[in-house]
């Protein structure tokens, strides 16, 4: 960071002058008919999709080459540490986190380092573990600080800051979202562990900024961890359950959107958990877990002491889920559209969402490269994170395109 922008954070208040990129951005793409079902369910609504008709939809399509990398140059302001999230601006310029220096990089749609604010500390705009709250539709940028436990209010016009300081707010991991006053956050407490299965209760939370009050939103009993000895007579070690990610959540216009099951269903609960809609694609394959998955699961985790002994009598012994988690990810663009992940064993490949207008209507299939981790998108682009042979963070912006049939 420049020491004029250390300046600027130190003063906090200034206008800065971004330059908006005039080059044409693909056109948005449409909405695909999928032909929804609305019900009602014990006044609870229920929108229904066919399996068939989303399979056979591709909404839109993402370019095989990035518009812009980030982070394979040496330049220290491409040089990523610890990503801990980024959004779009409403001028289609693209702000990122880094961790390791507590700074917040604003870039132009071509990639073009615009400004830094942020630093290390304990004022305004400083940060000691900073961590970006996934904003959805929104310019102002939410700062979740764990370490001094505060949240800081940006707005990118003239990066002016607000510090807000939670009091009764229990959480401590940053919060998923928040939208207004809505704030979303997430608790698993473990106490300790015991040999064999260590279950935990997965809370999701609602906090309100105005007035402090909290109510539980959603909760699930976590079969995550398993403890025994790897070895005959040896310590015992701790283990991931193979399968057993926890349900997905995000605020999703002015409800708490939570996914969890074997299938494509969301649950839309209002900020003091009650059942207000359901979102489902009837028919949607169920996976069941094969001994192909296990070995591989085992291998990825143990590498080459997989095969011994002790690792497989540990997965023997594991409550292995009979089936696939339906979704793993929930992601709000700026348009306002509910990105939903579809869970998959192979980190290496594509990865294949299903994208939801705001009236519940999924639109179609999108796929992203195979490695990337997406954390944003708008009408015609994604972000995210991608990792090169030397193991290094590279930010990378794709443009997302109508998908044509060839």
């Amino acid at each position: 960071m420049t020491a004029s922008s250390a300046n600027r954070v130190v003063s906090i208040l200034g206008t800065l002058a971004f330059v908006a990129c005039s080059e044409p951005t693909p056109a948005p793409p449409e909405p695909a008919d999928t032909s929804l079902e609305v019900r009602d369910s014990a006044g609870v609504e229920m929108r229904i999709a066919d399996a068939r008709r989303v399979a056979a939809t591709t909404w839109a399509h993402v370019d095989s080459q990035p518009r812009f990398e980030l982070g394979r140059s040496d330049d220290a302001d491409e040089v990523f540490f610890q990503v801990r999230g980024m959004t779009f601006l409403g001028t289609g310029d693209l702000v990122v986190l880094d961790g390791s220096s507590s700074e917040l990089r604003r870039y132009d749609s071509e990639g073009r380092l615009l400004e830094t604010i942020g630093r290390e500390g304990e004022g305004p705009g400083e940060f000691g573990d900073p961590h970006l709250v996934p904003p959805g539709p929104s310019d102002s940028l939410w700062i979740w600080d764990s370490e001094a436990r505060v949240l800081h209010r940006f707005d990118p016009d003239d990066w002016t800051v607000e510090v807000v300081r939670p009091q009764s707010w229990r959480g401590a991991r940053a919060p998923l979202g928040i939208t207004g006053s809505l704030l979303l956050t997430e608790s698993t407490p473990v106490s300790g562990f015991q040999d064999g299965v260590n279950e935990s209760v997965l809370t999701y939370r609602s906090f309100d900024l105005r007035d402090g009050s909290e109510a539980d939103v959603a909760q699930f009993t976590l079969s995550r961890f398993y403890r025994a000895p790897i070895r005959p007579g040896g310590p015992p070690g701790i283990s991931l359950i193979p399968f057993s990610e926890p349900p997905p959540a995000a605020i999703w216009g002015g409800s708490i959107a939570v996914a969890a099951g074997p299938g494509v269903e969301v649950a839309l609960r209002d900020r003091g958990g009650g059942l207000n809609a359901i979102h489902r694609i009837d028919g949607w394959p169920v996976q069941e877990v094969t001994p192909t998955m296990i070995e591989a699961a085992r291998r990825l985790e143990f590498g080459e002491v997989a095969e011994e002994p002790g690792v497989v009598e540990l997965y023997e012994g594991m409550p292995i889920p009979d089936t696939l988690p339906g979704v793993d990810r929930l992601i709000v663009d700026r348009e306002g559209r509910l990105w939903v992940g579809l869970y998959q064993t192979d980190p290496e490949a594509m990865k294949t969402w299903v994208a939801f207008e705001r009236q519940g209507a999924p639109v179609g299939q999108v796929q992203t490269p195979a490695g990337f981790q997406l954390m944003a998108a708008d009408a015609s682009s994604v972000a995210g994170v991608a990792r090169d042979d030397m193991d290094r963070e590279i930010v990378q912006v794709f443009d997302l395109r109508p998908f044509q049939d060839p």
